[in-house]
């Protein structure tokens, strides 16, 4: 098995909370659990199982809601790696400029 990605991980993130924005504008719940984000919790999960022993993030609403906060409450090693200490998402719930730069549709050579 190989070593989860953060960079996997918070592409994932930013493409399922713009699937759950979308699919709240189209008139469903208030956030949507999809695929992309159990994929990005899998990996954000297994990433501080193994540095720290136990995971941090409690699910898929924690995400959620982590996402009005900066990436460094979602998991510190975030800013090494992307050197951006904001939110995904802003106060009125919608994608911040920095989820939209990070989602899979905006990086062409992330296939997943």
């Amino acid at each position: 098995m190989s070593k989860p990605s953060l960079e996997i991980a918070l592409h994932l993130l930013a493409t399922g909370l713009l699937e759950a924005i979308d699919a709240k504008e189209r008139g469903r719940e208030r956030w949507i659990v999809n695929t992309h984000l159990v994929q990005a919790l899998n990996h954000i999960c297994a990433h501080q199982i193994l540095k720290d022993g136990i995971p941090k993030v409690g699910g898929v609403h924690d995400l959620y809601t982590k996402a009005h906060e900066s990436l460094s409450e979602i998991e510190p090693d975030f800013i090494e790696q992307f050197e951006a200490d904001e939110p995904l998402l802003d106060y009125f719930e919608e994608p911040t400029w920095l989820c939209e730069e990070l989602s899979i549709s905006n990086s062409p050579h992330l296939s997943l």
